[in-house]
């Protein structure tokens, strides 16, 4: 709905209708298996391995592109 109102001609770029724009919310389930997965892996370890950190931010990555919003990619070599 946030981006339909973007793009229709009464919006504009000034903050003063920032009212209209929900605050975003990230809900996790809990009971979902990656996450059961992701919390036993790190419970495991007392350093989280570079597949556990990879496969969370996987997760937050797919959660933003499925909200509509573009991602940033930086790779370092």
């Amino acid at each position: 709905m946030e981006r339909i109102q973007k793009s229709q001609a009464f919006a504009n770029a000034d903050k003063a209708q920032s009212f209209m724009y929900g605050k975003k919310t990230l809900e996790i389930n809990p009971f979902h298996p990656a996450i059961k997965e992701l919390l036993k892996r790190v419970k495991e370890s007392e350093i989280a391995t570079d597949e556990t950190k990879d496969v969370a931010v996987l997760l937050f990555d797919s959660a933003l592109l499925s909200a509509g919003k573009n991602l940033l990619i930086l790779i370092i070599n």
